[in-house]
């Protein structure tokens, strides 16, 4: 289980701890802030993807950002 909190974005709250989990594993601290960036909105784009969520993946990352209180 997630200790993030749903916040409010595109991944309900019954597909977050899988989200979470997802957007953690791909969390790379070493890489410069817009690739840190891009490789997550892609990770998000593709969960969202294979989990039938619509909306914005850009949207869904900072919801993660939010969540975790992650930053580059």
């Amino acid at each position: 289980m997630s200790a993030a909190k749903h916040t409010p974005g595109p991944v309900p709250a019954s597909k977050f701890d899988a989200f979470v989990s997802c957007m953690n594993a791909a969390d790379n601290d070493d890489l410069p802030d817009g690739a840190w960036f891009a490789v997550l909105e892609e990770t998000a784009a593709r969960f969202m993807k294979e989990n039938g969520i619509k909306g914005d993946e850009l949207d869904a990352t900072h919801q993660w950002i939010q969540a975790t209180g992650s930053a580059a």
